[in-house]
């Protein structure tokens, strides 16, 4: 690498568990589990203890994906981490071209 070259980390994540209890639910709609609700603090600890904070966080606009950042984002700010968040409907059911 060149002096003064960034290193740029990509993290992918997946929301937490959500749930199928309500048939009448759209995907885009269905909410996280009481267990998704419980583990998605767990992961931001992790990435606070790992030093894993992303700058920035692209999401899509379900609600377990919004949920799931809602969550994670209340550990983060907790610590002084103010992570600038992008939710686009695009990113919802994307291909790797999108």
């Amino acid at each position: 690498l060149e002096k003064g070259t960034k290193l740029v980390r990509v993290i992918v994540m997946r929301h937490a568990k959500s749930s199928w209890g309500d048939a009448s639910l759209l995907d885009h709609d269905r909410p996280l589990k009481k267990r998704g609700r419980k583990e998605a603090p767990k992961v931001a600890e992790e990435l606070l203890r790992s030093d894993w904070v992303p700058d920035v966080v692209l999401s899509s606009t379900s609600l377990r994906t919004t949920q799931t950042w809602d969550l994670m984002n209340e550990i983060l700010l907790e610590a002084g981490k103010d992570v600038h968040a992008i939710f686009s409907e695009k990113l919802y059911m994307c291909d790797l071209q999108t």
